[in-house]
């Protein structure tokens, strides 16, 4: 018997009511942001970029937060947010429940939905390159 028949490991899902306690942010363009809980020295380096695409940090965007060990389906809060665009820091597309693989700084669509997987926010933050990959990609998608 093939013993490699399933190779994927099986994650429990964080309901979506704990998910939405840690929403922030006013949503107004329909932009979804993800990054890690314990990045939030970090916050104002992401508020920076968001500026420099015109857009603000409280009112244009909700910004949720997770862990490594909270992954979720981003298609269970859609009944609740609407998104037009997501950016995920530093997580997987399997985090927010996508069974794709997306390369990170490329700007994809699935589902009338733009996404952009970047890596986090410290490295993006401590890495020349990283930012121009970062910045880039933004350009493109705010275009």
């Amino acid at each position: 018997m093939n013993s490699q028949l399933i190779n994927f490991s099986i994650v429990p899902k964080t309901e979506k009511a704990t998910i939405l306690e840690h929403c922030k942010g006013n949503n107004a363009k329909g932009i979804c942001l993800v990054y890690n809980a314990s990045e939030s020295e970090q916050l104002p380096f992401l508020a920076k970029i968001l500026a420099a695409v015109e857009l603000d940090m409280k009112e244009d965007v909700i910004a949720l937060t997770s862990t490594d060990k909270q992954s979720f389906s981003l298609s269970d809060l859609s009944s609740e947010l609407s998104f037009k665009r997501v950016i995920v820091f530093g997580f997987s597309p399997q985090h927010i429940g996508l069974q794709v693989q997306f390369q990170k700084y490329q700007i994809y669509t699935l589902g009338g939905i733009q996404y952009l997987f970047a890596d986090n926010l410290e490295l993006i933050e401590s890495t020349k390159a990283k930012k121009g990959l970062l910045w880039g990609a933004l350009q493109q998608m705010f275009a």
